[in-house]
């Protein structure tokens, strides 16, 4: 329900609550929810609905926390646009991290999330507000899931499915078709936990992961495999990449599962003009594609990623090589997942 006690302003139909002070620090936040991304609680405060909206999309099919639960907390605020506006475009992103520090900027945007005390904030212009995809998920998301990682520190570099009520973590380099086969193994009926960011808790036993699956991307080329691809909506990702975004829930109702006991990690890799077939393992390879994002976490962080990763590769692991026939490639893992 909108206060009415607050002064409102409006700057390009944008309806927000300004600060009182040049600083921005006495800022009204008459928006406020609670959500818990990755199982982890977290306070959402702004000074305008549309960002009240966007953070109710983005956190929101997580589910809300226990009223009194200590959460981190997330200040996201609509505000003037400066006296010379940026250029037109989008600015070239900057994206900056020491410690427990995040940064971001675009013109004049920015954001910055403490993840040790678990607190971040942003200030978002008009002008960058018009291009919602790109705030939503380059600095919400951005912010609000570094913040959680505050208590999911192990982030390994996998795609997550699950069959039978379990999953298997589907690893590799960029490129190597985790999206893909994903989607293939959608429409052969298994879920989502996980496009391509797996949270573990390296200290559960059994192991769980979190993931955000509500969302599957894919180059546009995946046409030819799925011609249903072209239905949904071509997006401009933060590296720049165009590919169709495809809302899992809506396309399989119940397939977007964010959290699973894992059971086992595979390794893809392409092979294209062959069968899919299995081959050997190399551990090495395999610690090194699950620990993709260490250097962008911090030390405490790869700690953790090592810790879940050494558990991964005690247990059931896997290579794949993936050829033309995907549906070849589904029926494999799920054989693989049935035997395990």
């Amino acid at each position: 329900m909108t206060d009415h006690r607050v002064n409102w302003q409006e700057v390009a139909g944008l309806t927000f609550a300004p600060a009182t002070d040049q600083l921005w620090r006495q800022t009204p936040t008459p928006f406020v929810a609670r959500y818990q991304p990755l199982g982890v609680p977290l306070e959402f405060a702004t000074n305008a609905s549309v960002l009240a909206e966007m953070a109710a999309d983005s956190f929101g099919p997580w589910g809300t926390p226990a009223p009194h639960a200590p959460a981190l907390r997330l200040n996201f605020f609509l505000h003037t646009a400066p006296a010379a506006p940026d250029a037109p475009g989008r600015p070239t992103p900057v994206f900056r991290a020491q410690d427990d520090y995040f940064m971001l900027s675009v013109g004049s945007s920015l954001g910055l999330a403490d993840r040790a005390r678990g607190f971040g904030m942003a200030f978002i212009t008009p002008d960058l507000l018009a291009d919602r995809l790109f705030v939503q998920e380059g600095f919400l998301e951005c912010l609000g899931l570094f913040l959680t990682t505050r208590h999911r520190r192990a982030v390994l570099h996998a795609a997550g499915l699950i069959h039978n009520g379990r999953a298997v973590l589907l690893t590799g380099h960029s490129g190597a078709g985790k999206s893909t086969l994903a989607f293939a193994c959608l429409r052969a009926g298994f879920q989502l936990l996980a496009e391509d960011v797996i949270y573990l808790d390296e200290t559960s036993s059994p192991l769980q992961a979190w993931g955000a699956p509500w969302r599957l991307h894919l180059l546009p080329d995946g046409e030819r495999f799925f011609p249903e691809l072209a239905a949904w909506p071509l997006v401009t990702q933060l590296n720049g990449e165009t590919k169709r975004r495809v809302e899992v829930n809506q396309q399989w109702p119940g397939a977007a599962v964010p959290l699973a006991p894992v059971m086992g990690v595979i390794a893809l890799a392409r092979a294209p003009g062959v069968a899919s077939a299995w081959q050997a393992v190399d551990p090495a390879a395999l610690r090194n594609s699950l620990i993709g994002f260490g250097d962008q976490m911090g030390a405490d962080s790869l700690t953790a990623m090592h810790a879940a990763t050494d558990r991964l590769l005690a247990g059931r692991v896997a290579t794949l090589a993936v050829g033309s026939d995907l549906a070849a490639a589904v029926a494999l893992i799920r054989e693989w997942m049935d035997a395990g």
